[in-house]
């Protein structure tokens, strides 16, 4: 049985800077412009929708578990393909409108 999971990008792409930033979430914090709270409740949410742990508290910091290692790999890419194809609609409109004056 298949089952569909609905992931809000905001979380996807928090968790993913997360990684990015070896679990530091005070550099995130200023890469997403969110507060500390919000980005660790957005991961903490990801894990729930998942079901899966994605990070660890270690000596009062934030380790990337191994799912979270593994779940990264695809994340990053769905991030990256979402990105790019919305560079190229946006690259799209603009010919279209372009074209249309």
């Amino acid at each position: 049985i298949r089952m569909a999971v609905i992931i809000d990008f905001e979380k996807l792409r928090s968790f993913c800077e997360l990684v990015k930033a070896g679990g530091n979430l005070h550099d995130v914090e200023n890469v997403l412009k969110i507060k500390y709270a919000t980005l660790r409740k957005q991961v903490l949410n990801l894990e729930k929708e998942l079901g899966i742990k994605l990070i660890e508290n270690q000596d009062n910091k934030i380790v990337i578990s191994e799912e979270g290692e593994k779940f990264f790999f695809y994340a990053n890419e769905i991030l990256n393909f979402t990105d790019k194809k919305l560079l190229e609609y946006e690259e799209d409109k603009k010919s279209i409108a372009s074209s249309i004056t």
